[in-house]
């Protein structure tokens, strides 16, 4: 009888470059997210930020014991499985070490930054849906897969700040002229740059958005747009 169903592995080759794997052509298979709140494409697996971000596993094994005891969290609840897919603005601590990182992008591969005290309490959600449901309420689709009640002022491409604890939002970073963002996808990806304007398209064709950078001007995509405020920092391991 045939296999149904995914695999819990992926071949190191097939990889997208985005994902930071050391050796690709040492070894045949890594870890492999399995499927949660991030796209397949748009996040990486807790076990390999664990052994080749963080380093403090020298391979998925030992990575899997660190997971199993309880001692990694990710947006403040204890992650056992290595599998566990982190996407960008996701909070991983250490209790043990006392440390916590945000998961982001730099130099168009996944990286952290260091975070601390209210970082670690609250986490970053960009709007990327909103919507009219029963009762005249407004639900608004976040991009690690949250689904929140809120009122009408909330746009799309919005970053709500949510508070890991009260499980709410606690404030909002306006997508807007002046607004500090993070690329996360195409050729300008990882680059930090103020939103300058939008332009939009006729027909099916997506806006585009105009940013000022530390080298200059640059044009992408807005949909590739993330606010992140401007206490952000570009420096990530």
């Amino acid at each position: 009888m045939a296999k149904k169903g995914g695999t819990h592995h992926s071949s190191r080759l097939a990889v997208p470059s985005v994902v930071p794997i050391t050796g690709r052509k040492e070894r045949k298979w890594t870890i492999k997210p399995r499927p949660g709140a991030h796209k397949g494409a748009e996040c990486i697996s807790l076990g390999i930020v664990l052994r080749d971000l963080l380093k403090v596993a020298a391979n998925s094994h030992e990575a899997r014991g660190l997971a199993n005891t309880g001692q990694v969290l990710v947006n403040g609840k204890k992650a056992k499985d290595i599998r566990c897919p982190v996407g960008i603005m996701d909070i991983i601590s250490i209790p043990k070490t006392g440390k916590s990182y945000t998961v982001t992008v730099k130099s168009k591969r996944f990286g952290l930054l260091e975070a601390a005290g209210k970082d670690v309490a609250s986490k970053l959600c960009k709007v990327v849906g909103k919507r009219t449901i029963r009762g005249n309420k407004v639900a608004l689709t976040m991009h690690d897969g949250r689904n929140l009640i809120a009122d009408n002022s909330y746009k799309v491409g919005d970053s709500v700040v949510f508070d890991l604890a009260a499980k709410k939002p606690s404030g909002v970073l306006k997508f807007g002229p002046g607004a500090k963002c993070l690329v996360t996808s195409g050729m300008h990806k990882g680059a930090v740059a103020k939103l300058v304007g939008v332009v939009e398209r006729k027909g099916s064709m997506d806006a585009e958005a105009k940013l000022e950078g530390k080298d200059g001007e640059f044009v992408t995509l807005a949909k590739y747009l993330f606010v992140v405020g401007e206490q952000y920092t570009e420096q990530a391991s």
